[in-house]
């Protein structure tokens, strides 16, 4: 196997930003326009284009690290022809797809050696240097007044377990807590409950929170705004209407004789937008609410009313 390490000059606990600049200088100095030799640039570019990318990376120190890979890229029992499974990605799909059981180290032994692996419920325990399960990823949409008040979500799911390396397919039921104030778009991840390796390597499950909104409100971060439309004489008179709040509860505004209501007025009402808890749940977070009145003007009025309106006003 070749050590892309040593190719690109570097380390093996280099960050990304480190291979990169190694590998830009390599590729100067060996590009074939510049004199460089072609079969050099291969392997820089190959180098490069494993230890540039996370999880290529980490599949191959697990090759190159872990002598089980190695036994198995060089000759497979059973008559196997060698390379077959020279590539990690296809060795841990075999492993894990219900394939062939293969002794994992520290486990006991490798090739012609016992295998002798530990269970706990039928499930492998102790494998070291097993990626976690990719996340199982469901979208789930509440609506504003669910989110406003939070609730108990019953979730479905199919996830898989591995049981003696077969994989197995369950379905649950998980309820999962989505606290009052959530807005649309938050992630919600949901640690060990996914696909399971072991007991000891579980995958997450990300929910991606999406927010229906069917009432008259509009949330702005934790508050939340009400367009009431008044006519001229509302606004000069008074008025009264009823509204349902986001609690379900039922409100009554009213403007009382002479408080002139002006265009883009904006009544805030403290303490009853959006709660969002925080590390100390007896101080929530608490947005208010914004009543925001448009004034609908006639479009046109006769001279009586003109001369009525010039007298008073």
């Amino acid at each position: 196997m070749e050590d892309y390490y040593e190719i690109l000059g570097i380390d093996k606990t280099s960050n990304s930003g480190e291979i990169k600049k190694a590998y830009r200088k390599l590729s100067i100095k060996n590009h074939p326009d510049r004199g460089g030799n072609p079969e050099d640039m291969k392997k820089i570019n190959a180098a490069y284009h494993t230890l540039g990318d996370d999880e290529k990376k980490r599949m191959y120190d697990m090759q190159k690290n872990n002598p089980m890979f190695g036994a198995m890229s060089g000759g497979m029992p059973g008559g196997m022809p060698g390379g077959m499974m020279g590539n990690p990605e296809d060795i841990l799909n075999m492993m894990f797809g219900g394939g062939i059981p293969f002794p994992f180290p520290g486990m006991g032994g490798g090739m012609g050696m016992p295998q002798v692996r530990v269970f706990h419920n039928g499930r492998p325990v102790n494998m070291p240097n097993m990626n976690k399960p990719t996340p199982i990823v469901k979208s789930l949409e509440i609506t504003l007044e669910q989110a406003y008040t939070g609730l108990n979500y019953p979730l479905k799911i199919e996830k898989w377990v591995m049981e003696e390396n077969v994989k197995k397919i369950e379905h649950e039921t998980i309820y999962v807590d989505i606290k009052a104030g959530i807005d649309d778009s938050e992630i919600i991840i949901l640690r060990n409950r996914g696909n399971m390796i072991s007991d000891t390597n579980i995958g997450d499950i990300k929910l991606f929170i999406k927010v229906i909104n069917n009432t008259e409100f509009v949330r702005d971060g934790l508050d939340i705004l009400l367009t009431k439309n008044i006519t001229l004489k509302e606004a000069l008179i008074g008025f009264q209407f009823d509204f349902k709040h986001l609690s379900g509860k039922t409100y009554t505004i009213n403007n009382k004789p002479g408080k002139v209501v002006t265009p883009d007025f904006v009544k805030e009402v403290a303490n009853m937008g959006m709660k969002r808890t925080r590390a100390h749940p007896a101080s929530p977070l608490v947005g208010n609410l914004l009543i925001c009145f448009n004034i609908k003007y006639p479009e046109t009025i006769t001279e009586e009313q003109c001369k009525q309106l010039a007298e008073i006003l």
